[in-house]
């Protein structure tokens, strides 16, 4: 007969890593939307997600760990206390935008990007080498991946 395994024997001690639990949302290319804790390495910021060569990556949903395919992750939203942000004192490029994503998703707020000489527009920053789009909407910020917009309308 088979041995039980419990949950607190498999995979998850490799989750004792230091790592903050930050809340958020997160949102798939299909539109499936859910509130989850995203495990982020003290000093990293949530946007190095999109930049992190491992194709999956946890988020507790609940008292469930699940490891999420980093290519089906639309967006990533979180209260501007938990995300990391530049600095307000650096300069950098804003326009407000409506992002809209695939799986019929539109985030809407100011798009914030620090822009080399000569690329201060809006497309230049969406075809510029960066992963994804960060996207201020009030207290909260949202990490877009550009892999998943399908457009993004200025106003």
């Amino acid at each position: 007969m088979a041995e039980t395994v419990r949950a607190d024997e498999r995979s998850q001690p490799l989750m004792r890593v230091p790592r903050d639990k930050t809340p958020g949302e997160l949102i798939l290319d299909d539109g499936e939307r859910t509130y989850v804790l995203f495990f982020v390495p003290h000093g990293d910021t949530l946007s190095r997600v999109f930049e992190d060569p491992n194709r999956f990556m946890p988020v507790a949903v609940g008292t469930v760990v699940r490891m999420v395919a980093r290519a089906s992750i639309a967006c990533m939203t979180a209260h501007s206390v938990h995300a990391c942000v530049p600095d307000e004192e650096f300069p950098q490029e804003r326009q407000r935008a409506i992002v809209r994503l695939k799986g019929g998703t539109a985030v809407r707020g100011e798009l914030r990007w620090v822009a080399p000489y000569g690329h201060r527009r809006t497309i230049d920053h969406l075809n510029d080498a960066s992963h994804h789009v960060v996207v201020y909407d009030g207290d909260y910020i949202h990490f877009v991946a550009k892999t998943a917009i399908v457009s993004v309308e200025e106003y």
